[in-house]
């Protein structure tokens, strides 16, 4: 479970990337200007926190053996 975990986070990781790249090449070629990548930059950070700050109840660690087991049952 826990690859499998790591592999997801590891792919929307890796998709950011690449659209970040893609965005930023479009908004320098049409607006000629780096002011308005950064300020996508920090609006899309700032929807990021905001969304940990207030969609994240409780942190806690996951007991794998349990969601093992009900996987088994299934």
């Amino acid at each position: 479970m826990a690859g499998r975990w790591s592999s997801l986070q590891n792919g929307f990781a890796n998709f950011s990337g690449i659209v970040a790249s893609v965005l930023t090449g479009w908004i320098m070629q049409n607006y000629g200007s780096a002011r308005l990548a950064f300020t996508v930059t920090g609006v899309v950070a700032l929807i990021g926190g905001l969304s940990w700050g207030l969609l994240v109840r409780r942190v806690e660690p996951v007991s794998w053996a349990a969601i093992g087991k009900r996987a088994q049952a299934a």
